[in-house]
């Protein structure tokens, strides 16, 4: 099976060894859409819009479900509510599903962009529906290291949210087996790898892991900056868990030395790992302002279940540090009311009500 981006050259081949002009404007016109998605997604939404029905015209099923690919990908990146990306993507995935899959390595690309909705969205809630899509873009679609690499990471952090962390790490590491040949493709392995072992309650694991996801990304200059800013991130977090306060230190003002010559806003990662860096150390105030940070960070982007967790840790936070918390508890639990499966974030809810300021 071919990759996307060999499919894509095949298709502009044989539409410009033919003349066909029709093609070769639609090409023209999803290529510059999808080249806008990251940077101006005002300019993208009519152009994949536009090349949407052209596409419907010409009845080009493979086109097309590259087309609701990138829109779906640019709802999931810009629309405060999901739910309009769930219900383009469920439909585009059951609509691609009735093409010749086997000649169009675009649909495990639409899958890929389902499931990163479903995991916004709640993936405890979603998890049969998760992996139901996981299995079938395995067994169906694909066989392309660059997009199973990419199944692997998603699959991984399901697993990682549902508290199987041995798991969580074996699929990571099959990840980067699968991608051992692309360093820019194996780069955000890391970050799930780092987690996981954070979760084992193995910071040594989980700092070095950082470390080679910053290794990684780092040469890659300003195209994978997001990525390093979180990994030195998440290096001074673990550092000063294991009581490395120098390096600690160093990292953060390396931290905020970067973001300073940053125009694009960090991942939500970045927010969650300076937050914890000062619950680390007790620094309240700041830990506090992270945790809003990234909480107004996901309602921006509709992340529904990433709102909620930082909702949880916001409470935590003011029990930690002996203050009330009234006003964000009854947002938390406003939170948990949007979830399907609210039964974890509602017993730690309750335990910090009843006075227990521990995470667990």
């Amino acid at each position: 099976m071919s990759s996307i981006g060999q499919w894509l050259q095949q298709y502009f081949d044989q539409a410009r060894q033919s003349n066909d002009r029709v093609r070769l404007t639609l090409f023209n016109t999803v290529r510059e859409g999808a080249s806008l998605l990251g940077s101006q997604p005002e300019k993208a939404a009519p152009l994949l819009e536009t090349a949407r029905q052209q596409a419907a015209a010409l009845g080009d099923a493979c086109i097309s479900a590259l087309i609701e690919s990138a829109r779906l990908e640019l709802y999931t990146l810009y629309s405060p509510d999901l739910t309009r990306a769930l219900t383009l993507g469920v439909q585009s995935v059951l609509e691609a599903r009735r093409i010749a899959s086997n000649h169009c390595p675009v649909v495990a690309a639409l899958h890929l962009n389902l499931l990163t909705v479903y995991l916004y969205l709640d993936p405890l809630g979603y998890a049969d529906d998760i992996r139901e899509a996981i299995a079938y873009t395995e067994n169906h679609l694909t066989d392309d290291p660059m997009l199973l690499t990419d199944l692997k990471i998603r699959h991984a952090m399901l697993e990682l949210e549902s508290g199987s962390y041995d798991r969580a790490r074996h699929l990571a590491l099959e990840g980067l087996n699968l991608s051992s040949e692309d360093s820019q493709i194996r780069s955000g392995v890391y970050g799930v790898l780092a987690l996981t072992a954070y979760k084992q309650h193995d910071l040594a694991l989980a700092l070095r892991y950082a470390e080679m996801g910053e290794n990684l990304t780092r040469p890659f200059g300003e195209s994978l900056q997001l990525l390093t800013l979180q990994y030195l991130g998440y290096r001074a977090w673990f550092s000063r868990a294991l009581g490395d306060e120098e390096m600690a230190r160093s990292l953060l003002r390396h931290v905020q030395g970067q973001r300073q010559h940053m125009s694009a806003e960090p991942y939500l990662t970045y927010y969650e790992a300076l937050c914890r860096y000062h619950q680390v150390a007790a620094e309240w105030n700041e830990a506090i302002s992270y945790c809003q940070q990234a909480i107004d960070y996901c309602i921006r982007r509709g992340m529904v279940y990433a709102e909620s967790q930082a909702r949880g840790l916001l409470c935590l936070l003011h029990c930690q540090a002996g203050r009330p918390f009234s006003d964000e508890m009854g947002a938390a639990r406003k939170a948990a009311a949007r979830l399907r499966k609210p039964e974890r974030l509602l017993a730690l809810l309750s335990s910090l009500e009843q006075g227990d300021c521990h995470e667990g």
